[in-house]
């Protein structure tokens, strides 16, 4: 309700005054901004953190409201909020990310901003079957016009194999095609040059969710490969250490 109440206050602002020109420029900065501020809360597992780092996108879209981007990023922050975060806090933080990822597409169609999309509608399902039903569809859906629309882009591919872990095999998931996506991706970031405050993030994460799809299918020592790999990119990063690491280095039963 609030991100919908700021995009129609906003938009009616924009229209209010056409000869006000955005300045490009300043966006991209605020953008660049957020970019780096989201991912380094992520990185150490700090949801109050990406409190603040909404609060600042949110200050660029009131000076910007037609910037697709910027609400790109206020999607990615909500939804990296709602990672970190359990229970109802979780829930509203993927309910408000769809509202703004929505929006930003609604102003400029984006590969990146479809495959987020595509993640944070599958992150609604949590383990309820009604849900799943509800949202399972559209979440694939999304993520095959993420794929259409980029086809090349490393962070579509990263969150289909992601997304494929937690999926049933009648609806393409499985961790070997988990694994097929996320090698897929690894290869593509090798060659990934995003202009100046598009996103960047995913490499080591890649290698996490990689690692979590080997094990899953009893290739320990491999697993424990990525893992590493993930690790020689960012030493601290929380997701690799708390969700991957102790699934990694699981004894087999």
């Amino acid at each position: 309700m609030i991100t919908n109440l700021l995009f129609a206050a906003s938009t009616a602002l924009f229209a209010a005054t056409p000869h006000i020109v955005a300045d490009t420029l300043n966006a991209e900065r605020y953008a660049d901004s957020a970019r780096v501020t989201i991912e380094r809360a992520f990185v150490h597992g700090r949801p109050d953190d990406l409190v603040e780092a909404r609060a600042l996108v949110e200050r660029g879209i009131a000076r910007f409201p037609r910037d697709p981007l910027l609400r790109y990023y206020l999607g990615y922050a909500l939804f990296r909020e709602g990672v970190l975060r359990e229970g109802d806090p979780a829930t509203t933080a993927f309910r408000h990310a769809r509202e703004v990822l929505e929006q930003s597409l609604a102003l400029r169609e984006l590969a990146d901003t479809r495959a987020l999309l595509a993640s944070v509608i599958g992150s609604m399902i949590g383990s309820s079957v009604l849900r799943a039903i509800r949202f399972g569809r559209a979440s694939l859906a999304e993520m095959d016009r993420a794929l259409t629309a980029g086809p090349a882009n490393p962070r579509v591919w990263m969150l289909k194999g992601a997304g494929a872990l937690n999926q049933p095999t009648m609806f393409g998931g499985g961790a070997d095609k988990a694994e097929a996506a996320l090698r897929r991706a690894i290869a593509l970031f090798a060659s990934d040059r995003p202009g100046t405050s598009m996103p960047t993030w995913g490499l080591a994460e890649t290698h996490g969710w990689l690692a979590l799809a080997l094990k899953a299918q009893g290739k320990s020592a491999e697993a424990r490969t990525a893992l590493a790999a993930g690790l020689a990119l960012e030493p601290g990063h929380a997701f690799l250490l708390t969700r991957v690491k102790p699934v990694v280095e699981k004894p087999v039963s």
